[in-house]
């Protein structure tokens, strides 16, 4: 098993949780590679545009309709069945719209690759892509090193 190409918390973490789902699996882990397939991982986070589509439909079609249904509904006949339909159609607009989540879109997504290979061909590639909450985003990046900065001394002040 391969160390993490970025040291991130999130990568450090992920390693861990390869090499014991690998050993319970029993799956002989080696510490040293030589000769052993080689497990290796990459982590990238991509950040999408700020104003891409999120997804949601809303029909003004169904909505005309459902409020001219309600107005000849309300005219011609009671104000509880009115009511009634008003409800049914709040609930098929909550049922059709149940599958998106709540929130704003995530901005950011992880891309995660495991390689399985030797010294000449990979052996088994898999990747998968995850959305992360915004305020998870530095768990996926690797630690940078601090700024420093310049101060200049005088003596005698």
């Amino acid at each position: 098993m391969q160390p993490p190409k970025e040291a991130s918390a999130f990568a450090q973490a992920f390693r861990t949780q390869l090499i014991t789902s690998l050993v319970n699996e029993g799956v002989n882990v080696a510490k040293q590679p030589a000769g052993a397939t080689e497990v290796d991982f990459d982590i990238q986070i991509v950040k999408f545009s700020p104003r891409r589509l999120d997804g949601t439909f809303t029909s003004a079609t169904a909505i005309y309709a459902g409020l001219w249904a309600l107005d000849g509904l309300w005219v011609g006949t009671s104000p509880g069945a009115a009511g009634a339909l008003a409800a049914v159609a709040f609930d098929a607009t909550r049922w059709s719209t149940s599958e998106l989540a709540s929130g704003p879109t995530p901005q950011y997504e992880v891309i995660i690759t495991i390689s399985a290979s030797d010294a000449t061909q990979y052996l088994g590639r898999a990747t998968n892509v995850y959305y992360i909450a915004d305020s998870d985003e530095m768990l996926y990046k690797a630690a940078t090193a601090p700024v420093l900065h310049t101060i200049t001394v005088r003596g005698g002040q």
